[in-house]
């Protein structure tokens, strides 16, 4: 709160976007397109266990609103599976607030993370064949890195990754994925478990604690 305060106001995206945009027109489709793009994202880093967006990660076509992340990675930690412990789902900061609230924030970002969500546990889709595909490879380089990582590298080449273990890895994380896909994609009665993760990402209690070099603030 003091940073935002006194350093970094929570509403600089939005005043930019208001300055740049001269036609209230222009404005809506600008903040429209961009929730779209965003909700792609959230998904994308909660439910496939990606890297945590860092404003230096993000790059935004002011003509369009069209958003695009670099350097985004699957977050495996020491023990060899996907980082389920996260302070924030996904990115929400302030700034992003006050640009989409309240009316982009309260209603199209939850409905178009569902309908993204959806989409990616289609049947027809079939993403588990990807992820199995990309999770192999994605497996054998945090081996050939954890041997790398040795303080006492043993001399010849690295040892081959057990394939047992490279499956159940690769199943598991599988898995995991598959199932917060399907409980994004659940939306009943008016409730879905975006709305708690929504909620989550923009409380100043998960904000304050995240990483500074994420800049939170902003």
């Amino acid at each position: 709160n003091d940073i935002c305060r006194t350093v970094i106001p929570n509403n600089l995206l939005r005043k930019w976007s208001v300055n740049t945009f001269a036609s209230p027109m222009d404005f809506w489709h600008f903040r429209s397109q961009l929730t779209r793009h965003l909700a792609i994202y959230f998904v994308a880093e909660y439910a496939l266990h990606l890297t945590e967006l860092s404003p230096r990660k993000l790059y935004l076509t002011r003509q369009t609103g069209h958003l695009s992340a670099r350097f985004y990675r699957f977050d495996v930690n020491q023990s060899g599976e996907l980082e389920t412990e996260r302070i924030a789902p996904f990115r929400l900061s302030p700034n992003i607030i006050s640009l989409l609230a309240p009316l982009h924030l309260e209603g199209p970002l939850s409905a178009a993370m569902v309908a993204a969500a959806r989409c990616l546990v289609c049947s027809s889709f079939a993403l588990p064949n990807y992820l199995h595909a990309i999770l192999k490879d994605e497996f054998i380089l945090w081996h050939r890195k954890r041997y790398f990582d040795q303080d006492d590298i043993p001399s010849g080449l690295p040892e081959i990754h057990p394939s047992d273990q490279l499956v159940k890895q690769v199943n598991n994380a599988v898995g995991a994925i598959m199932t917060r896909l399907h409980k994004l994609a659940v939306y009943e009665d008016g409730v879905s478990a975006v709305d708690g993760l929504v909620e989550s990402a923009r409380s100043v209690d998960s904000l304050c604690l995240a990483d500074p070099t994420t800049f939170p603030w902003f």
